[in-house]
């Protein structure tokens, strides 16, 4: 099912107030939610709106309980939406809120259940898995000693690129100043002559893309370290996104956000993206001047909230048109 989550939820009356904690998260990170509690209106037919809401469902999240579990309702729709299920319509999630698997019954205990105990964490997941991302850390980038010859164009020597490539392998939170990696296990990696990992270094440096502690009693240098402009540049050919891809998406929310700015790590979970993706995009649009920024750096975050500039919405409309 490659279509947007359209997400029913069973609950009990008893659990109202998760129920509707749960919908409204659901509903604020854009996934449509159908919920008795304001989809059902005075008048209508509960059993055929609850039809209707089971059969256009892709995801039907079931919210087990001590208290629900026990409900002849709850299990009807669960029954109906094992039908669904079975004719390939939608997924069946059986969420448990203080309820251990071993509770289960029969037919659902074969079926992940995820817990909503922990329930900020939990969400996220569950979120990551209604859009159909998967949470399993990014394959990264190959040890350079293993890599063949790279053909990508980056426009630098092919010493620079592979002691580039050392820095985007190593690098964790894609920040300028880690890692920090010595002239001897750079060359050790890459296999060249100690000059060649000098002079790679020195282009690197030209170009605003590293930054080098220099070894005042001898030639060359102590190491180096990435600047954030080094990822935003290069990420795109390494790595299985582009900054400036990334970037567009991002102003574009912030130009049709009716909020003042947006917390940056707020938007990491929203499109669940690592550290390591959504940094070289923030520094893109900051480099850029295409939004205001906080100055301070809130780690693991390149930076605490953005909000957009003048040139924000211009930018945008530009890329798109």
């Amino acid at each position: 099912m490659n279509q947007a989550p359209h997400v029913f939820l069973s609950s009990a009356s008893e659990d109202k107030e998760l129920a509707v904690r749960l919908a409204k998260d659901l509903l604020a990170r854009g996934i449509d939610t159908f919920n008795y509690i304001w989809d059902i209106k005075m008048g209508e037919s509960f059993r055929q709106r609850i039809d209707e809401g089971i059969t256009n469902c892709t995801h039907f999240l079931v919210l087990l309980t001590p208290v629900s579990i026990r409900k002849p309702w709850v299990n009807a729709e669960i029954d109906a939406a094992f039908v669904q299920r079975l004719e390939g319509r939608c997924k069946l999630i059986p969420v448990r809120y203080g309820l251990s698997a071993s509770e289960l019954p029969p037919l659902l205990s074969g079926l992940h259940s995820p817990s909503l105990d922990n329930y900020e964490t939990d969400l996220y997941s569950l979120i990551c898995y209604l859009y159909g991302v998967n949470e399993k850390p990014p394959l990264g980038t190959p040890p350079v000693f293993k890599a063949p010859p790279s053909s990508v164009d980056t426009g630098l020597s092919r010493a620079a690129a592979l002691v580039a490539q050392v820095l985007i392998h190593d690098s964790e939170r894609r920040i300028g100043g880690e890692p920090q990696v010595s002239l001897t296990d750079i060359q050790a990696r890459i296999s060249l002559p100690e000059q060649a990992v000098v002079d790679a270094a020195s282009e690197l440096e030209e170009q605003g893309l590293v930054s080098l502690r220099q070894n005042l009693n001898a030639k060359g240098f102590e190491a180096l370290s990435p600047t954030d402009r080094l990822f935003v540049a290069l990420d795109k050919h390494y790595v299985g996104w582009d900054p400036e891809i990334d970037a567009l998406k991002i102003a574009a929310y912030l130009v049709n956000s009716e909020k003042d700015g947006e917390n940056v790590q707020h938007l990491a979970e929203m499109w669940c993206w690592s550290t390591r993706r959504i940094n070289p995009a923030i520094n893109y649009l900051v480099q850029s001047d295409l939004v205001m920024a906080s100055d301070m750096i809130s780690l693991p975050y390149a930076r605490n909230w953005i909000r957009s500039n003048n040139r924000t919405r211009r930018w945008v409309n530009q890329m798109e048109a």
